[in-house]
C-alpha cells in the first residue's frame, strides 16, 4: 500500500520529525511481524488440477484480489533440492497418504533455498501456499507455490 502528501519545503524537517515520533509511538515489533492470511485448510484429497483450474478463473490476482493461500496438513518430505541461480530457491516433493492412496506434490519456494538442509527426506513438514498449474512441454501438473513452510511439530502421546 502506498500513500502520498505534499509539504512546504521549509517544513520538511518538522514533518519528518513528527512522522518519526508518531512511528515510534505506534509501530511495535508485533506490528512489523509478517502476517500470512490463510484462506482455508486444504486436505490432500482436494489438492487437484481441477481445483487449481477453478481458482485460476478468479485471476488476475493482485492488490484487492489476492490469490488464496491454503494451509496443508503435515506431509513427508520425499526430496528437497536447491534450484535456480546460486540455489536461491527450494524445490521439494512432499508425500501424503490419504484414503489408501499416495499423493505426491511438487512445491516451489522462491527465495527459500537456504532452507534445503532443514528439509531432508523423511522429515514431516507443514505447508502454506497457493495451488498452481505448472505446464511444461504440454504436460500439466499441480504444484504448490510455497508462502511458508515449517517442520511439523511432533506430538508425543
Amino acid at each position: 500500500m502506498a500513500a502520498g502528501f505534499a509539504a512546504e519545503p521549509a517544513k520538511i524537517e518538522l514533518v519528518t520529525r513528527r512522522l518519526e515520533k508518531i512511528a515510534r509511538e505506534q509501530i511495535t515489533k508485533e506490528t512489523l511481524k509478517p502476517r500470512l492470511t490463510i484462506e482455508s485448510p486444504l486436505s490432500p484429497q482436494l489438492m487437484t488440477l481441477i481445483l487449481a483450474a477453478e481458482i485460476q478463473k478468479f485471476s488476475p490476482f493482485g492488490q484487492g484480489n489476492y490469490e488464496p493461500i491454503f494451509s496443508m496438513p503435515a506431509g513427508t518430505v520425499l526430496k528437497a533440492s536447491p534450484i535456480g541461480k546460486e540455489g536461491r530457491h527450494l524445490k521439494m516433493e512432499v508425500g501424503y497418504q490419504s484414503e489408501g492412496q499416495h499423493i505426491s506434490l511438487t512445491c516451489i519456494g522462491w527465495g527459500m533455498g537456504k532452507l534445503v538442509p532443514d528439509f531432508h527426506s523423511g522429515r514431516n513438514v507443514e505447508l502454506a501456499g497457493c495451488l498452481q498449474i505448472n505446464e511444461w512441454k504440454s504436460r500439466k501438473s499441480l504444484q504448490i507455490l510455497l508462502k511458508d513452510v515449517r517442520l511439523a511439530v511432533e506430538v508425543a502421546i
